[in-house]
Order: structure tokens, then sequence, then C-alpha cells
């Protein structure tokens, strides 16, 4: 599976949570709406599709709807080079952005990452 499309689907994860819990004014916002956007547009018309991207916002904190996302993605990209060059440059924007840049983890080779857990404060504690 390309590295792009598990951070992609794990960008699209972030995004779901945030919105869930009201995040929305962070910074790192715009840069996750664009990612979630693309993948909405390219899977308009295609009902499995757009159902794996509506459980996993139901959802976001599921691995496995990420994976589900992640290999949706995955074949997506093989399928359409334009739609994988775009989400390959949404993907390094939101690296570069302060607010999601600690949060983008590329993934070389054939590693895997099973799960991927962010503290930045817990209570009084920083991390």
């Amino acid at each position: 599976m390309e590295p792009i499309a598990i951070a992609a689907a794990t960008l699209v994860a972030k995004w779901a949570a945030e919105a869930i819990v009201g995040e929305a004014a962070k910074s790192a916002w715009a840069g996750l709406t664009k990612i979630y956007n693309a993948v909405k547009d390219k899977f308009a018309g295609d009902q499995e599709s757009t159902e794996v991207l509506d459980r996993l916002e139901q959802k976001p904190n599921s691995q496995g709807r990420v994976t589900e996302l992640a290999e949706v993605l995955d074949k997506r990209m093989k399928a359409d080079p334009n739609f994988a060059k775009e989400l390959a440059s949404l993907v390094k924007e939101a690296g570069q952005d302060p607010g999601s840049g600690s949060f983008v983890t590329q993934v070389m080779d054939n590693a895997r990452v099973g799960k991927i857990v962010n503290i930045g404060s817990a209570g009084n504690v920083s991390f």
C-alpha cells in the first residue's frame, strides 16, 4: 500500500475527530479540510467508497476504518495518477503546516505503522 494513502487516510481521520470535538479553529484545519474535500470529491458518485468514508467519520479513532480508507485511496491513486499527485501534494502541504506537521509521519519502503499516538498534554503534564 502506498505511504501517501496511509497518511491521507490518517489525516482524514484526524479531520473527522477534530470535527467531532469542535477543534475547527486550529491552524491545521485548513490543510486537513483540503485533504478531506479532495477525498470526498473523488468518491462522489461511488456509493461503496462514500460508505467507507462515512464509516470513518462515524468512528475516526478506529484503526480498522483508517486502514479500510487507506486501501480504497491506494486503489484510486493507482488508477488515477493525477489524483495521486494531488493527494501527495496535499499531504506534503499538511506536513509543512506547524499545526499538523508533527502529526504527519512519512513511512518509506514497505514499513507498516500499526497505531500512531500523538500526545501534546495530559492534564498538567506536557510531553
